[in-house]
């Protein structure tokens, strides 16, 4: 069957710390999967390996998420980019 599995990429950026500008935050996200899938040689009806359905053979790696923030003053800031609300954070 050989070696499967899944991975998750995530960078987390201050743009202060980084010498750059206050206030601004970078979120980057990349997972995907490797390996051979075993779910579609089963001939079961549901997936034997729900880890291995998303994403899809056809795309093995998804970027999910990408967004700045960038904070005006201590109550009021702006997020621009691709947004992942199903993760929870």
């Amino acid at each position: 069957m050989g070696i499967r599995g899944r991975g998750n990429l995530t960078l987390n950026a201050d743009t202060q710390k980084l010498g750059l500008w206050p206030g601004g935050f970078f979120m980057v996200e990349v997972e995907g999967n490797f390996g051979n899938d075993v779910n579609l040689h089963t001939g079961a009806s549901m997936p034997v390996n729900s880890n291995q359905l998303y994403p899809c053979e056809r795309r093995p790696a998804e970027h999910p998420r990408g967004d700045v923030h960038q904070f005006l003053s201590p109550e009021i800031g702006l997020i621009l980019g691709k947004l992942d609300i199903t993760s929870g954070t």
